[in-house]
């Protein structure tokens, strides 16, 4: 994952103030088709908005007029904020770099098409993937004009089409930009989900309304077996729902397989679980007199769902993936601040994080991180500089051999590997 730090001024602008939502909206498969694709998705969304607004009739602090008024409602705010702050080298950043180079060039990241982000849709999506098919499916097929001499359309079913348009717009729109994007990582998909979730929304409440049983059954039909596909793919390997962390963290570029995954953890059989209550759930819309039950069932399930992710799942990795534990034992473990803790080799950027950039302020010579060009040159110099104090190490276990001979032939000895525990990083000390 990427650093949360203040190591390079317009690197920070970017990485700690672009939303996803600013670069999902940064894809283009030409570059002289940029500018416009980016505007007229813009536009029409604002347009779509305005409309839908219109229609449900929502309460509004400011009374917007057209979908130009919408836009700037929307999108000025946190730009006119960030220029303010940053000047131009936020501007630069965000449109030049983090925009239109991941656009129409590439950076790091995966490369792909219109079908990259299908299986992220499918974790992304639990419980609701099991109807989501069928939600976009009735959503295209339901917005047929009014045949002549038929009665007009009552307004709560405008207000309803409404809604839907919107959310239907704004999955499609977004799924398309990211999907011509040179660049593409997992998340980028990511602001493509609240519009799908208001088609489901809407879906759902289509078929308790009218107990469609044959729309239900479709639904049940395409997207059960697409469940059981997600969830196949999550257990099939004690390390698969690492695919859960990919949602948010880019580990799959480095390491494709996935980094080292901890023996301790296999949440193989509670995924099952969920997996057979979503299936036995969906399966249960079909039947009028269950379907009630079945959908506050489901709703409650993806409640526990989302609970267990972040109290259970998110809780036993964060150990093995974060520095934050490592970092902690050598606050506890150092006499002064003159005790350094020294970075090196070290990507990750939760050692400027959890040490609130202590490592990287003051002067250049006096910094202690160590990961570039010339990094074991600039470590001795500055263990040459700091002798007589004892000093801290954080390092990947790859580095550990490595680390230990550059440090002065006599102080080799006292090098000594305190907290072990993390299977990707270590924390250790040595007597300089």
């Amino acid at each position: 994952m990427k650093r949360p730090t203040t190591r390079n001024a317009s690197r920070a602008v970017s990485e700690n103030c672009l939303s996803p939502a600013a670069t999902n909206a940064s894809a283009s498969e030409h570059s002289a088709k940029l500018p416009c694709l980016v505007v007229v998705e813009a536009h029409d969304c604002a347009r779509v908005l305005v409309v839908t607004l219109e229609h449900v009739q929502l309460a509004l602090p400011v009374v917007v007029h057209d979908d130009r008024e919408a836009l700037a409602v929307v999108a000025v705010p946190w730009h006119h904020a960030m220029l303010i702050r940053h000047g131009l080298p936020f501007w630069n950043e965000l449109f030049g770099d983090n925009h239109w180079r991941r656009m129409v060039i590439g950076r790091h990241g995966d490369r792909g098409s219109f079908e990259y982000f299908l299986r992220e849709l499918g974790y992304g999506l639990l419980p609701w993937v099991a109807v989501a098919p069928a939600a976009l499916g009735w959503a295209v097929m339901r917005g047929r004009a009014t045949p002549v001499g038929a009665a007009p359309t009552p307004p709560e079913e405008i207000r309803r089409q409404g809604i839907i348009w919107l959310g239907a717009i704004w999955f499609v729109s977004a799924y398309a930009v990211v999907s011509v994007s040179m660049t593409k990582f997992h998340h980028y998909v990511l602001p493509a989900i609240p519009g799908l979730a208001i088609v489901v929304g809407c879906f759902l409440d289509d078929v308790m309304r009218r107990r469609a049983t044959r729309a239900a059954a479709a639904a049940v039909l395409v997207g059960v077996p697409l469940l059981l596909l997600v969830t196949v793919d999550l257990v099939g390997t004690k390390n698969a729902a690492q695919h859960f962390l990919w949602l948010f963290s880019y580990d799959y570029v480095h390491s494709p397989h996935g980094r080292p995954w901890p023996e301790s953890l296999d949440f193989g059989a509670t995924l099952i679980g969920f997996a057979v209550a979503f299936g036995v759930l969906s399966v249960a819309l079909i039947w009028g007199r269950a379907r009630r039950f079945a959908l506050v069932g489901l709703s409650g399930a993806a409640v526990l769902f989302t609970y267990f992710l972040l109290d259970g799942y998110m809780r036993a990795v964060a150990p093995f993936w974060s520095q934050k534990d490592l970092i902690a034992t050598y606050y506890r473990t150092r006499r002064s601040p003159e005790e350094r803790l020294i970075a090196y080799q070290m990507y990750w950027r939760g050692e400027t994080f959890y040490t609130k950039n202590e490592i990287y302020e003051g002067a250049q010579e006096d910094r202690t991180v160590f990961d570039q060009e010339g990094a074991d040159d600039k470590l001795k110099d500055w263990l040459g500089r700091n002798r007589g104090h004892r000093h801290f190490f954080l390092f990947e276990h790859g580095q550990q051999a490595h680390l230990q001979q550059l440090l002065p032939i006599e102080t080799q000895k006292t090098f000594r590997v305190l907290d072990e525990r993390n299977n990707k990083f270590s924390v250790a000390q040595a007597d300089l």
